[in-house]
């Protein structure tokens, strides 16, 4: 890394009340935190790659997928028809006569 000033960290702390190293100082400190974050992006995106990739294997052998779907139940569905009927008959009837409920707060 070149720059106008060599860093000296000792040097850097032993004269920290002086202002050229304060300026010294913060420009470490600066280019120690990008370079802080640089390692911890790449870190967090090969984790994510490394995720994904797992996720997608873990998808790809999946136990049922080559199963065929259930075959066609006509029994089940005249048993669900007529629940549903059993409803639309009960709900006309309380539609036309409702219930006489007492309102619990008199």
């Amino acid at each position: 890394m070149n720059s106008k000033y060599p860093i000296r960290v000792k040097e850097i702390f032993s004269y920290f009340h002086e202002p050229e190293y304060v300026a010294r100082f913060a420009r470490v400190y600066w280019r120690g935190l990008l370079a802080f974050s640089a390692v911890l992006i790449i870190l967090f995106s090969v984790y994510g790659i490394r995720q994904v990739l797992l996720l997608s294997e873990i998808a790809n052998t999946m136990p049922g997928e080559t199963s065929a779907a259930s075959p066609f139940d006509r029994e089940k569905l005249k048993t669900a028809l007529q629940g549903f009927e059993a409803r639309d008959v009960r709900y006309e009837a309380l539609k036309t006569r409702p219930p006489n409920i007492t309102d619990p707060s008199r």
